[in-house]
Parts: C-alpha cells; sequence; structure tokens
C-alpha cells in the first residue's frame, strides 16, 4: 500500500499501541482511500486493447499462430 500508495500518512493506517492493542487509522471513519475505491471502479478496457486481445486471439487460434499440444492444454 505505502508504495502503490506514498501519499497515506501514518495516522491512516491501522497501529498498534505498546500493549500490542489495535488503534484504528483514519481510514476506517474517513474517506482518506477513495482513490483506491474509484480506482478499481475505473474502466479496465479501452478499445485498443480489445483490438489487440482480438487480434491475438485470432493468431493463436490460426494455423500460422498454434502449437501443436495447445488444444491439448486447454481440453483438460
Amino acid at each position: 500500500m505505502r508504495i502503490r500508495y506514498p501519499h497515506l500518512q501514518n495516522q491512516d493506517a491501522d497501529q498498534e499501541d505498546d500493549d500490542h492493542q489495535l488503534v484504528p487509522g483514519a481510514w476506517r471513519t474517513e474517506a482518506v482511500m477513495q482513490e483506491v475505491y474509484e480506482e478499481a471502479r475505473g474502466p479496465r478496457t479501452t478499445a485498443a486493447g480489445k483490438q489487440q486481445r482480438a487480434y491475438l486471439k485470432e493468431y493463436f487460434s490460426s494455423e500460422a499462430g498454434s502449437v501443436p499440444w495447445q488444444m491439448r492444454a486447454v481440453d483438460r
């Protein structure tokens, strides 16, 4: 989390006190991690990505791009 979201502060994350009791972070009560939810909801594909995927699917399913063992591996 810290690498992907370096702007998060220590008070945002859960911590332990000296008696090893959980001290809830601000993320539990505030919208400090709203960008995580927004990122998860966004469109993950683009038209160019879909076009590339379709091209690769056709190629690897064709006689030119397939290998002799691939259908045995898929049929398992």
